[in-house]
């Protein structure tokens, strides 16, 4: 799914696929060929920059495997990843078409309550488990790799670090305030309630996209929030229905507000044919973008006697 948004001499443009993870390069390389591609179409009004860009994952577990960094989980093919590659590009291109025809767009921000839809995963293990207990545990083959050192284990820390709200974005129509064009929203919680299920699936992600469309009669696009440490709660490797109930609660509660009023903000109008003017001097909201990769120091590597 794309999103395109213009405002002035200012081109954004957000992609989501339903997908685990692709490496840094291949998103790299979609994001070129993208702003590439809408250069072109724009002429010479606008060069686009692979800056304004933005490619990411739902992180859905349930999906093709796009990224050959991963070990044990199998790859796509070379013939699969050309085909990715193409649709992100045609798949951002008709987003753009697609925003010709609208008008003006006034944007506003919702954020839900606190949802009790997921937990911080690393559950600690009580500090008086035995060290026979402890032997015992660490045999099962289902012990996870962060496991060994008897700190953590995958289960529920309610009490641990989390987002609890989701955030949503909409974009709809100054003229007719009841004509929603988009909404973008996020959650942070891992798309992990499938489980280990074959099917390919978006997890809670398609319910959730699907109950707030169904409210707004406008398309949307997910992003995932911070969910590094952050699973579902009482869903996780529940099944496809598990992940269908919890996209709707989502979905459901960020409806709800986006049904109370916020503040507004305006894009500039747009020309006769329906083409946003990219010099156009009249007062409305302005886009700016800033992307950063971040390197995040490791902490010190444990001894051997510690890792073992």
């Amino acid at each position: 799914r794309a999103l395109f948004l213009q405002s002035r001499n200012k081109v954004v443009v957000f992609v989501s696929l339903d997908l685990c993870t692709v490496t840094s390069a291949f998103a790299l390389e979609c994001r070129k060929q993208a702003a590439s591609a809408l250069s072109a179409r724009f002429d010479e009004f606008l060069t686009i920059n692979e800056k304004n860009v933005f490619l990411s994952c739902t992180h859905t577990h349930t999906s093709p495997q796009t990224n050959e960094t991963m070990l044990g989980f199998g790859y796509a093919s070379e013939k699969y990843m050309t085909f990715l590659q193409k649709t992100v590009v045609s798949t951002v291109l008709d987003a753009c078409v697609a925003a010709d025809s609208q008008g003006n767009a006034v944007v506003r921000h919702v954020r839900t309550p606190p949802l009790s839809l997921s937990t911080n995963r690393r559950e600690r293990v009580v500090a008086t488990e035995s060290e026979e207990a402890a032997a015992k545990r660490q045999k099962k083959a289902e012990v996870m790799w962060f496991e060994r050192g008897g700190a953590t284990r995958l289960g529920q820390r309610l009490d641990g670090p989390k987002v609890p709200y989701a955030d949503a974005i909409q974009f709809y129509s100054k003229d007719a305030p009841s004509k929603c064009y988009a909404t973008l929203f996020s959650f942070a919680c891992h798309p992990v309630c499938c489980g280990k299920g074959l099917q390919q699936s978006a997890d809670y992600v398609h319910a959730a996209r699907l109950a707030v469309e169904t409210a707004t009669n406008a398309p949307s696009i997910f992003l995932t929030g911070a969910a590094g440490d952050v699973n579902p709660l009482d869903r996780r490797g529940a099944g496809y229905e598990a992940a269908d109930a919890m996209g709707e609660a989502l979905g459901t509660a960020i409806a709800q507000a986006l049904a109370a009023p916020a503040p507004k903000q305006e894009f500039p109008p747009v020309s006769p044919n329906g083409v946003r003017m990219p010099k156009q001097e009249s007062a409305g909201a302005m886009l700016c973008t800033s992307i950063e990769a971040v390197k995040v120091p490791l902490a010190p590597l444990p001894t051997e006697a510690e890792a073992t």
